[in-house]
């Protein structure tokens, strides 16, 4: 098994153990879908792993994950969903990417109207 994946399933047993759930402090009301919560969770700038020889800063790592994790109340399952996805984007999506795109969507025009005039106007 990997060292992301031995890692993520650490997380989420420390959140078990640690009696984490989706009904804990700052808990949003009713049920969020994966999606939102791993929204949730990247907006919060997660820290990368990029390798280490010191057990100290993989340690550091995952108390920072953690971290989010409580912030957001993940369950087992959504704190999988989350760092699944942040390895994909770490690998095929980077955030200065995301962020290009994202301008260049805004920057988008329908007509004479740019995207955020039109959606005000609908």
């Amino acid at each position: 098994m990997d060292a992301p994946r031995r890692a993520i399933q650490r997380v989420a047993a420390r959140g078990a153990r640690s009696g984490l759930t989706s009904r804990g402090a700052g808990a949003s009301k009713g049920n969020r879908t994966q999606l939102q919560v791993v929204e949730q969770f990247r907006r919060l700038h997660p820290p990368s792993f990029e390798g280490t020889t010191n057990p100290l800063d993989a340690e550091e790592w995952l108390r920072e994950l953690e971290k989010g994790f409580t912030f957001i109340n993940c369950t087992d399952d959504q704190k999988v969903a989350c760092a699944f996805k942040e390895l994909f984007n770490q690998k095929y999506f980077p955030e200065e990417l995301r962020n290009e795109k994202e301008s260049e969507f805004l920057r988008l025009t329908q007509g004479f109207m740019s995207l955020v005039e039109y959606e005000r106007k609908f």
